[in-house]
C-alpha cells in the first residue's frame, strides 16, 4: 500500500469518525468540482459502492479520491497542481489535508508536522495499603 493523503475535519485521520465529512456532503462539493470526474466506484464490504472521483494535473500525473469512513481518501502520484486544487477541496468542506503519518499540509505550501498527541490520561495505578504489604496469602 501506498502513502496516502487524507480530507479530514480530526486532527488525527484516524479520528475522522468523530469529526464526520459527510458522505452526501462529499459527493456533493466533488461532483461540482470542475476539476474532478467520477471515475467509476469502489466496492466496500461495509458501506456498500462508492463513487471514485479523479483529477490529473497539467503534467499527466493525478490522484483518485474516495470516501470511506468519515473522510475523504487521496491515492496517486501526482503534483504541485493536484495538491493544490486536494487542498482547496480540503478548504471548501472546513476540513485538513492530512499524511498518513499526522503531517498537516497548508495551502501556503508549507507541511506542518503536529506532535504527537498526548495520551489518554490513565489512572494511576492503585496503591496497596500499608496493611498488604509483607502478607502471605496461605
Amino acid at each position: 500500500m501506498g502513502y496516502e493523503l487524507h480530507i479530514t475535519r480530526a486532527r488525527d485521520w484516524v479520528e475522522s469518525i468523530e469529526h464526520p465529512i459527510s458522505v452526501e456532503e462529499w459527493n456533493d462539493v466533488a461532483r461540482g468540482h470542475p476539476a474532478l470526474r467520477e471515475d467509476g466506484v469502489i466496492h466496500w464490504s461495509d458501506i456498500g459502492a462508492q463513487p471514485v472521483f479523479s483529477i490529473t494535473g497539467d503534467d499527466g500525473r493525478g490522484a483518485s479520491l474516495t470516501w470511506r469512513h468519515a473522510r475523504i481518501t487521496v491515492k496517486g502520484d501526482y503534483g504541485d497542481a493536484v495538491q493544490e486544487t486536494v487542498l482547496a477541496l480540503a478548504e471548501e468542506l472546513q476540513a485538513m489535508l492530512v499524511g498518513d503519518e499526522g503531517e498537516r499540509y497548508l495551502t501556503d505550501g508549507r507541511c506542518e508536522v503536529l506532535p504527537p498527541r498526548a495520551e489518554a490520561q490513565q489512572p494511576a495505578p492503585k496503591r496497596r495499603h500499608r496493611w498488604f504489604r509483607g502478607r502471605s496469602s496461605h
